[in-house]
């Protein structure tokens, strides 16, 4: 019986890797996201119109640290953004655990400009920054 059943689940696995592999294919004249991770700072990025950006960035919110939007290019739309993302296990939410905050943003037009975070608490926004996201934009 466990054979069986072990059977039938890798059967869906691979139907579903078959489905996804075939989606993938006929998206590709999609526009790709392009990822960015706990690059503290980047090279300037280039993207082109249509295309979305992924940004993630560790926190430890336990501390009362937080990623706080510091500046934004005009032509990145914010579509959407997930706090408290754990990273090791998801139901496993002890605190002092370190998180993933991430933004998900589309460029709308052409333009050059800068993605700023600030990692600070929030009330203390008059005091320089512990550490900074910052990425040069250029959208072609």
């Amino acid at each position: 019986m466990y054979i069986e059943e072990y059977k039938m689940k890798l059967s869906k696995m691979m139907i579903g890797v078959i489905s996804a592999t075939a989606l993938s294919a006929c998206a590709g004249n999609l526009h790709s996201t392009i990822k960015l991770e706990n690059d503290r700072s980047c090279k300037p990025l280039y993207v082109k119109v249509g295309q979305r950006i992924k940004l993630a960035l560790e926190s430890n919110p336990s501390t009362g640290y937080d990623w706080l939007l510091a500046n934004q290019p005009p032509f990145l739309t914010l579509l959407d953004s997930q706090k408290n993302t754990y990273q090791n296990q998801p139901n496993d939410t002890r605190l002092g655990q370190p998180i993933k905050s991430i933004w998900y943003y589309r460029v709308n037009a052409k333009g050059t400009g800068q993605l700023q975070f600030n990692y600070q608490r929030p009330w203390q926004q008059n005091i320089l920054p512990d550490t900074q996201f910052n990425c040069q934009i250029i959208s072609r």
